[in-house]
C-alpha cells in the first residue's frame, strides 16, 4: 500500500502497490480535520480497494508519518498483519528493486471489521486528555519547534502555543537523512534526554494525529514501550476550545485595540498599538505598565537594538525589526 500522492505513484511504485491518499484516511464529515475514519467508512475504503480481511499489508510513503498514519489506523480497528517499511521509494531503489507504473485492477471485496479486535485505548479524546493533566501522564508534541513554542500558528488552528506540560520530540529527529528510522539506541536517548520515561503513560500529539502516529510508532513498535496512546484531535481541537489551558511562548498584539495576549493570558495596554507613516508603534511604557514594570527596570542596548524589561523572574524582550514578542 503507497500512501503517497497521486503523482509520485504514477511516477513509479514498488510492483502490485495500491494506492491511497492522506484524504483518503480523514473522516471529511469530522469538524477537526484529518480525524479518524469512521467504521463504516473504513470498511467502504478498504472494500473500494479490493483488501481481502485477514490479509497482510505492507505499507510505504513518501512522508513517513502518511505510512505510520495508516497503520495506527489499522491498528486502532485490529487489521493485520500490517508491516511499515523502514525508508521510502528511494530506499527500495537503492536496494537495488524493481519499481512499476502499472496500476493493479481493483477487484472490490466484502471487507468488514471486527469490533472485537478494536484497540480503542491507542486513541485518546480530547475529554480523556482534559481530566489526565493534573494525573501522572507525560505529553509529547510532536510538531516543529515553532508551533511548539507559538512563534508561529498553523491554519486551521485557533490558537498558538501547545497543551501544558508537553514537552516538544519533533517527529523528523526519529529519521536520518536517508528517511529511514534512526537506531534503537539513538530513538531511546532522544526521549531520555527530554525526560520521557517508559514507566509512565505517554500521550503523543501533533496538528491533526498524523505526524504523532510517526512518534507512537516508534514509541510502541522499535521501542517497545507499552502504555502509549496518540491524541488523534490534536492541536487544531484543542486550540479551538477556549476553555481549555494553553502554554504559549510568545505575545501577540492587534493593531487598535488595548487587549494582548501575553502568553496566552488576556491582559490590557493603557496605549493601543497604531500605525503612523506606514510603520507600526507600541509604547513601551504602556507596556511595562500593563506588566506592574517600573520604567527604572526597561534596559535599552543600544548595540544590538534589543529592548529589556525585567520583573522579578520574569523577562521581555524586544528587538527592532522582528514581529514577534519573545517571553
Amino acid at each position: 500500500m503507497d500512501v503517497s500522492p497521486a503523482e509520485v505513484y504514477a511516477a513509479g511504485h514498488i510492483p502490485g502497490a495500491i494506492n491511497l491518499q492522506r484524504s483518503d484516511l480523514a473522516n471529511p464529515w469530522d469538524p477537526v480535520p484529518s480525524e479518524l475514519l469512521t467504521v463504516s467508512q473504513m470498511e467502504r475504503l478498504f472494500s473500494r480497494l479490493g483488501i481481502q480481511n485477514g490479509a497482510a499489508l505492507y505499507i510505504y510513503s513518501q512522508t513517513a508519518y502518511d505510512a505510520t498514519r495508516l497503520w495506527w489506523t489499522l491498528t486502532h480497528y485490529g487489521i493485520g498483519p500490517v508491516h511499515v517499511l523502514n525508508g521510502n521509494l528511494q530506499t527500495w531503489k537503492d536496494l537495488g528493486y524493481a519499481i512499476s507504473q502499472e496500476i493493479p485492477n481493483l477487484v472490490p471485496s466484502d471487507f468488514n471489521l471486527d469490533p472485537l479486535k478494536f484497540q480503542t485505548r491507542i486513541n485518546t479524546s480530547t475529554s480523556q486528555l482534559r481530566s489526565s493533566l493534573s494525573g501522572n501522564i507525560q505529553l509529547v508534541d510532536t510538531r516543529s519547534a515553532a508551533e511548539f513554542s507559538g512563534q508561529i500558528l498553523t491554519a486551521p488552528a485557533a490558537r498558538r502555543g501547545r497543551i501544558p506540560g508537553a514537552v516538544n520530540i519533533d517527529w523528523r529527529e526519529h529519521l536520518d537523512k536517508a528517511g529511514r528510522f534512526q537506531s534503537v539506541d539513538e530513538l531511546r536517548a532522544l526521549y531520555l534526554q527530554k525526560g520521557i520515561r517508559e514507566e509512565i503513560p505517554i500521550i503523543v500529539y501533533c496538528h491533526s494525529g498524523f505526524q504523532s502516529s510517526l512518534n507512537y510508532f516508534v514509541l510502541t513498535q522499535i521501542l517497545g514501550y507499552g502504555n502509549v496512546s496518540n491524541y488523534d484531535p490534536s492541536w487544531v481541537a484543542w486550540s479551538r476550545d477556549l476553555s481549555l489551558p494553553i502554554e504559549c511562548d510568545y505575545s501577540r498584539f492587534t493593531i487598535g485595540s488595548v487587549l494582548y495576549d501575553l502568553r496566552s493570558e488576556e491582559s490590557t495596554l493603557d496605549t493601543a498599538p497604531y500605525i503612523r507613516e506606514g510603520r507600526t508603534y507600541l509604547p513601551l511604557r504602556s507596556i511595562a505598565l500593563a506588566m506592574g514594570i517600573r520604567e527604572r527596570d526597561i534596559f535599552w542596548d543600544g548595540g544590538d537594538g534589543t529592548v529589556t524589561l525585567t520583573k522579578g523572574d520574569q523577562t521581555v524582550q524586544l528587538v527592532l525589526g522582528q514581529k514577534m514578542l519573545r517571553i
